[in-house]
Formats: structure tokens, C-alpha cells, sequence
């Protein structure tokens, strides 16, 4: 490329050189033919040489023009057009450039550049990608073995738990139980106050419980015969030891039995049991007399004399009636209390016993074997005097071998050993050591339980409440009663 312009330069450079020397030699040949034939005069001298100069020029001019067109032409040609290539050394500059240097060099150069660069970039891309799919797995990687820790953290089990979960399990069926006790007691105290027939009231007042065969001595109360037979204590109205006919000395029942007095001692007959042995889907649980008995001496302990249906024709009678069913409704709120109270504290249900279809059935007869290694840890044993003790306030010892006590757990001990006893153990602290969902587990287990007790809590002030307004209708009664003798008064000193 650099030769061909030296070239052209030195062929410019000639051509130059040429023409100059061409229209020096024109002039210098023809000055005086030209001068005779045109400067004839000295005026028109200067125009004469004017016009001479310019001929020259212009011819020269032309000569340089038309030389170096034809220069151009010959030497450099014509450009190419769209579909062709120029001519001469321009057109075989342009077919150089194009065919050999662009088509056969530049272009498959560029072409296998291009390839190698798109592969290489492609391979690029892949590693990138490589990359990207490497960061990718590795987070994913990260993120199940965090969640694998986290669920292994979070799910394990857990012993103080597992104690929730498993001693709350018969709570339900014992709260049925207990509901179960305080319905029938309440009907039988409704029987004995009403005269139900067939009902241990339904002959006269004195008639109840026990026929006279039952009683040693006369009586006009045939309840007396079933004291006699089952908590007569001999040692009671100064017995003098070694002296005969001293003390109640026609009991019939033996000494050193635990039922002495239980129909009247209600601390070691209610309050302070655990667990009663209260079932009335049994008839041969021990102390369902008992209880009966206690609530015949605490409310209605005489029921009122059964009137014949003629008298009640009558209309002071029907207001007799009226007032009589009125002191019996007053009754069963004051009892209602003392329902609740045996209810909450009767045997709990067994396995045995029928539940509905395809319900679960969790009896407090399995469930109280494992609340017994609460109480084992708090140092009381099952199955010995301190358990029996602290259960039922009984002795085995002191009962005869015809009593049926069992372990079923009531809905009162159940809920005792949740909400108090569990918690007295050390090992419940201990285990608070634990995992943090796990703590959490037990936080909601306790309030669940703290909910049961406030249930429980608010239906013994409904009850409390029901009693109260009782006493303020009695004290209203009692003022009504005297301002309308006031009043009666006043009628009669005014008539």
C-alpha cells in the first residue's frame, strides 16, 4: 500500500514537471510573432500580454487537467460499483482488498475468531452457570440441614412432656363421671324430699333406707337400723372398757372397722379424700351408702310427711304444698354444693366401662399407673397405708375384705397432681433444661391446665353465688314476714 502511493506521488510529480516546462518553452518560441501580430501599438502593449498570458494558462491548464485525468484514468481507473469491481489499479486494489485480503483472509479470520470466541464465551456461560448451579445446591444443602437440625432440635421428644400428655388423658372422662355423680345425686335427694315412689322416701317421714329387721333395738327411724349396721361406734357415750352394757353397746358393727362414724364425719368422709368411692353405675362401691347417708343428715335429714291427694282440694293445703316445694328448691341449691363436691372427688372410670362409637376411650384406671410415679417420686409409695391415706383417707387395714377400693384416679386427684403435686418435683425443674420448643410445649400445657382450674374456679363461684342470693332471699323472706305482721297489726288496731 505504501509503494502504491509513493508511486502515484512520483508520476504527479513528473507530470508537474512536464506541463511547466511545456508552456515555458511556448513562450519563449512564439514572444515576437505574437507580439507583431498583436502589440503593434505601445497602448494596447500591456492588454496584448494580458490576453497572451491567459491563452497560456488556460491551454496549460487544460493540458495538466485532460494529463492528469488520463493519468488517472490509466493509471488509478474507475471505482467499483455495488455488483462490480473498478478498473486499473484502483480495481485491482479493490479486488486485492476484496477477494484476497477480505474474502480469503480478514473474513475467515474473522469468522474463526468469532466461532472461538463464541465458544470460549459459551464455555464461559457454563461455568458461570456451573457456578450459579454450585452457589445454588450448596445454599439448598444448607438450608435442609438447618431445617433438619432446627425439626431434630424442635421435635424430639420429651419426657416432661410426654407426662403432660399422657396423665391429661382421662381427665375428660373423669369430668363425665363426676357431672355423672352429682346428676344422680341430686334425683335421689329430689326422690327422698318429694316421695318419689320407690325412692328410699317414699313411704312415710320415719320410713328410710332400712327395714326394722335391720335394728336391734326399737325405733321409730328405720335409718337408725342402717347406722347400727354399718357406723355405729361402740366406743361412743362413755363405754367404760371390761363393763357391759356401756357405751353404744347394741352396734352391730366389729371393732376396728374404718366406717365407724363416716356418716356423719365429713372431713374424712368428703373433704379431705382424694378419691371417693362413688360410682353409681356400681352398686358395690363402698361409699355410696355413705354419702347418701351423710346428705340425708345435712340437708332434709326429716322429709316432709307425705299428704293424701284429697287434702289438696283444700286451698290453705295447695299453699301448705306450695311452701313445702319452695323449701325443697332451697334445699337443692344449699346440696348442690355438696353434689359438686362428691362428684369431683368419685372414682374415676374404667377400662371396662362402655364408650361411644369410635370414641376414645381413655380410662382413669390406666391413665392413674403412671400418675403413681409422681406421687412414688414425692415419696409416696402405691399400694401401702401412706398411699391409701393420702388417696381416701382410709386405712386398708381397718376394711373388711367385702370392700371394693380401687385405683381409678377421680377428676379432683387427677387434676391435683397436674395443677400441684407435678410440680413439686424437682425433676420438673430440671427438665426445663430442654430444648426451646420444647419449653414452649410445657408453657402451653401449663396454661391449658391453668384453664381447667379457672373453669372449675368460676363454676364454684356460680354456685357460691347461687347460694348467696339464696341467703338474701332468706333474709328478705324473713323481713317481708315481719312488716306484714306490722302490717296486720296496724289493719287490726285500726279497725
Amino acid at each position: 500500500m505504501n509503494m502504491f502511493r509513493k508511486t502515484a506521488r512520483i508520476l504527479a510529480v513528473m507530470t508537474m514537471v512536464v506541463v511547466v516546462m511545456g508552456a515555458v518553452f511556448s513562450i519563449s518560441l512564439y514572444p515576437k510573432k505574437a507580439q507583431a501580430r498583436h502589440c503593434g501599438s505601445s497602448a494596447s502593449q500591456l492588454a496584448c500580454c494580458l490576453y497572451i498570458t491567459f491563452v497560456v494558462h488556460d491551454t496549460t491548464q487544460d493540458m495538466v487537467t485532460d494529463w492528469h485525468q488520463w493519468q488517472r484514468f490509466i493509471v488509478f481507473g474507475t471505482a467499483g460499483t455495488e455488483f462490480t469491481t473498478g478498473t486499473a489499479r484502483l480495481g485491482e486494489h479493490e479486488e486485492f482488498m476484496l477477494e484476497e485480503m477480505f474474502f480469503q483472509r480478514i473474513l475467515p479470520a474473522m469468522m474463526l475468531m468469532t466461532e472461538q470466541l463464541t465458544s470460549l464465551m459459551a464455555y464461559q456461560t457454563m461455568i458461570i452457570g456451573t457456578f450459579f448451579d454450585a452457589k445454588q445446591q450448596l445454599e439448598t444443602q444448607a438450608l435442609y440441614q438447618k431445617l433438619t437440625t432446627r425439626a431434630h432440635k424442635d421435635y424430639s421428644p420429651s419426657t416432661g412432656m410426654c407426662m403432660f400428655g399422657t396423665n391429661v388423658r382421662s381427665v375428660a372422662a373423669a369430668e363425665y363421671n363426676a357431672d355423672f355423680t352429682k346428676m344422680v345425686m341430686n334425683e335421689r335427694f329430689l326422690d327422698r324430699q318429694l316421695g318419689n315412689e320407690w325412692s328410699v322416701g317414699g313411704g312415710s317421714g320415719a320410713e328410710d333406707l332400712f327395714s326394722p329387721a335391720l335394728t336391734p333395738v326399737p325405733t321409730p327411724y328405720n335409718r337408725l337400723g342402717y347406722f347400727l349396721q354399718n357406723t355405729c361406734d361402740n366406743n361412743d357415750i362413755n363405754r367404760e372398757p371390761g363393763e357391759p352394757d356401756t357405751g353404744l353397746f347394741f352396734c352391730n358393727t366389729t371393732e376396728g372397722t374404718g366406717w365407724m362414724n363416716r356418716d356423719i364425719d365429713f372431713t374424712n368422709t368428703v373433704m379431705g379424700p382424694r378419691i371417693i368411692n362413688v360410682d353409681f353405675k356400681d352398686n358395690d362401691a363402698s361409699d355410696n351408702s355413705r354419702v347418701f347417708e351423710m346428705s340425708n343428715y345435712l340437708y332434709g335429714h326429716e322429709t316432709p310427711d307425705r299428704i293424701q291427694a284429697g287434702v289438696l282440694k283444700k286451698q290453705q293445703n295447695q299453699s301448705d304444698l306450695q311452701f313445702d316445694r319452695a323449701l325443697t328448691a332451697k334445699r337443692s341449691v344449699a346440696q348442690n354444693s355438696f353434689n359438686a363436691l362428691v362428684g369431683l372427688k368419685s372414682r374415676g372410670t374404667r377400662d371396662s366401662d362402655p364408650a361411644a362409637p369410635d370414641a376414645r376411650n381413655f380410662s382413669s384406671e390406666g391413665t392413674s399407673e403412671y400418675m403413681h410415679f409422681i406421687l412414688q417420686q414425692l415419696g409416696i409409695s402405691d399400694d401401702t397405708a401412706l398411699y391409701w391415706n393420702y388417696m381416701s383417707q382410709k386405712n386398708p387395714t381397718d376394711f373388711s375384705g367385702g370392700d371394693t377400693e380401687r385405683n381409678e384416679m377421680s377428676y379432683y386427684a387427677q387434676m391435683e397432681i397436674l395443677a400441684k403435686r407435678i410440680y413439686q418435683r424437682p425433676e420438673f425443674y430440671t427438665e426445663l433444661y430442654d430444648k426451646p420448643a420444647n419449653v414452649k410445649r410445657k408453657a402451653a400445657a401449663l396454661q391449658g391446665i391453668s384453664m381447667m382450674l379457672e373453669r372449675d374456679i368460676y363454676d364454684s363461684y356460680l354456685r357460691s353465688e347461687a347460694i348467696m342470693s339464696l341467703i338474701l332471699e332468706a333474709r328478705v323472706a324473713e323481713a317481708q314476714s315481719n312488716v306484714e305482721n306490722i302490717l296486720a297489726k296496724l289493719s287490726e288496731i285500726n279497725k
